[in-house]
């Protein structure tokens, strides 16, 4: 069933309530029925004593915490402290004042029914009976999302960045008759962004998990990435078995990938990943993945002939279908009940998926061979694709549109490693805006159970808006129906204050200069500028042909006219330097095209300066790379030796 979301809770309402007792809201929950119905506030008061958090008598670390984000942020918003108490067998009663959190016995003498299966891990149930609420996940999780979404819809909370978190300030709000349910569009949300990743806690405020290792939630990996070699590590069996690997070297002086159809690696490998599976005996999934090259596939006889048959992902489905039925069998026997999964990534050459065209013009399986097993799956990493247009796009993006269509034709477990920057160029301009929010609807279309998008997490939010990308694209992994421009807005409001008229006419001019620029010099040249995650396939937006000088200073006027405005505010010290590092993180960008590109136009004092400026504002915000293979320094010394 496709899931319907609420709104976000305006301001202007925020306000409203303020001075209200009572009113209702232009939020749009979902009740059982899957209905849209508004919001309709009770006669309860809650600025005040009566209300008592009631936990489990012996609650899951995830309901400790859910409690204690509920007392936190609830006295911030009314000025009242709750207390909390262990449920120790305490019944429904329906003159009492209780919040219920997680599975308590107050729950379950209710009548209110929360099912794993109808919720999931993170789904969730909010009901208010008489003066009691229940907020309940399927999973401990779900839990938390429960108290966060009330805090969200009765008090306006919301968590923009971990120094930017609204909630109202109230003197009188009347409780809202909860009585809905609500579940994620995808199971695993991994969000590769700065914020995130360095903070799990305030990633479970986002409701996305810190990283494959469960900082904060999601599935837990065996292995990760690209992870063949901890099964069969050439340091270990190469100097034996030069059969086993490929006949390309890569930069560490070994083989780039396996031999996948040599049969003795295949049971090496299979007895190593059964090791494995032993000593990670708390997680399913363990990722095949392939290693981090280019055209670096096994070219022996056998995989070539056998790769003109199925294709190079062909081959791997079955090595993997093969190790698949292996550990199911094996684990049966031994007594272990999980249900182990073992994902491909579907990368570089093994991207494309081993289908071809029917006459009715839809992708079926080469053969039975490569269908694959129930426990195994895919992760998509469609990194050769023009970022700036939709994944199914068929002019532009045939091959990734191959990959999603193909793949869901012979695979049930999809799931997808997608981009939102350019790994070479930092801050060079990545424009995906348009196409986020339809990418997000076809991977819930197609089923996909897992959602990460890597954002440039590793050196501190180079790349242009991270932490808004952050922000929009979480929403959108819960619910990809919502409105991405309007939340954008909603972030740059609250984010950047004062300097938000400055911020969203900047956002807004890069955006358009972009696109129209992209568009005369594909009608000159006849050949496509792409939005790239690898310079070498984007370099044409980093031209001077493409920026020009004058559009650039005329950013860094709005820049400065942010600065300006910040100055004049009503914000304290403190707020306004806290403003201002967020306007220098975005004016980087601009910066860093000046620099790049625009070195004659300055003269050599000015430029240097320039460098010294941009040197000190990328150490103080603890930006660690402005180009992924060089350092910092290197970058630096560069533009320099531009004057000389």
């Amino acid at each position: 069933m496709k899931n319907k979301v609420k709104t976000l809770v305006s301001l202007f309402l925020a306000a409203v309530l303020c001075f209200s007792a009572c009113g209702e809201s232009d939020k749009t929950p979902i009740d059982n029925n899957d209905a849209d119905s508004a919001f309709v506030y009770t006669d309860i008061e809650l600025c005040n004593a009566d209300y008592k958090i009631i936990l489990p008598n012996t609650p899951s670390a995830q309901e400790e915490h859910a409690a204690q984000e509920l007392k936190t942020y609830y006295k911030q918003a009314t000025g009242y402290e709750l207390k909390t108490e262990n449920d120790n067998g305490v019944s429904y009663d329906e003159n009492a004042s209780y919040f219920s959190v997680g599975r308590t016995d107050l729950l379950a003498t209710s009548g209110i029914e929360v099912s794993y299966n109808e919720l999931g891990r993170d789904g969730y149930k909010i009901v208010r009976k008489n003066r009691n609420l229940y907020m309940c996940g399927g999973g401990d999780y779900g839990t938390l999302y429960s108290v966060y979404e009330f805090l969200h819809q009765n008090f306006g909370f919301e968590p923009y960045a971990p120094d930017e978190i609204y909630i109202g300030k109230f003197e009188s709000v009347k409780l809202i008759d909860f009585n809905f349910t609500d579940k994620p569009a995808f199971d695993d949300r991994c969000g590769g962004y700065w914020v995130a990743t360095s903070d799990d806690e305030f990633a479970a405020k986002w409701r996305v998990y810190a990283s494959y290792q469960n900082k904060h939630n999601g599935t837990v990996w065996g292995s990760w990435g690209h992870s063949c070699y901890m099964f069969c590590n050439p340091v270990t069996y190469y100097a034996d078995h030069r059969d086993w690997y490929s006949d390309k070297i890569g930069n560490n002086g070994y083989p780039c990938q396996l031999c996948y159809t040599n049969t003795e690696m295949r049971e090496v490998f299979l007895q190593n990943l059964k090791e494995r599976i032993l000593f990670r005996d708390d997680v399913e999934y363990f990722m095949i993945g392939l290693n981090d090259y280019i055209d670096c596939y096994c070219t022996c006889e056998t995989c070539t002939a056998r790769a003109e048959e199925i294709k190079y992902s062909g081959i791997i489905i079955e090595f993997v279908n093969y190790l698949a039925k292996e550990v199911s069998s094996w684990l049966k026997e031994i007594g272990d009940e999980r249900n182990v999964k073992l994902i491909i990534l579907g990368y570089y050459e093994w991207e494309l998926p081993p289908v071809k065209l029917n006459d009715g013009g839809e992708y079926v399986p080469v053969c039975d061979s490569v269908i694959c097993e129930p426990n195994v799956g895919v992760m998509i990493a469609p990194i050769y694709s023009d970022f700036g247009k939709e994944y199914l796009d068929e002019e532009h993006n045939a091959r990734s549109r191959e990959a999603f269509l193909g793949w869901s034709a012979i695979c049930d477990n999809l799931m997808v490693w997608s981009y939102s920057t350019n790994f070479n160029l930092c801050f060079e301009w990545f424009d995906n805006f348009d196409v986020i929010q339809k990418n997000y609807q076809m991977f819930r279309d197609l089923g996909l159970t897992l959602v990460f998008d890597e954002a440039g997490a590793e050196w501190n939010q180079s790349n242009a808006f991270q932490i808004m990308i952050g922000y929009v694209n979480s929403k959108l992994f819960w619910n990809p129906d919502l409105n991405a421009e309007q939340l954008r807005d909603d972030f740059m409001r609250h984010y950047y204050k004062d300097a938000y008229p400055m911020i969203k006419e900047y956002y807004q001019q890069m955006r358009l200069y972009f696109k129209n620029t992209k568009l005369k010099i594909e009608q000159k040249t006849g050949e496509s500028v792409i939005t790239a995650i690898m310079t070498n396939r984007g370099e044409k937006s980093l031209t001077k042909d493409f920026w020009s000088f004058s559009f650039l200073k005329q950013m860094e006027g709005l820049f400065n006219d942010a600065y300006e405005a910040i100055d004049l505010s009503d914000l304290s010290k403190l707020e306004k330097q806290k403003v201002k590092n967020r306007v220098v993180t975005e004016s980087l960008t601009i910066r860093y095209l000046q620099l790049e590109l625009f070195a004659n136009e300055y003269g050599e004092n000015d430029y240097y300066k320039m460098i010294e400026d941009f040197k000190k504002d990328t150490e103080t915000l603890n930006m660690s790379l402005i180009q992924l293979t060089k350092t910092n320094e290197q970058v630096f010394e560069r533009w320099k030796a531009s004057k000389i």
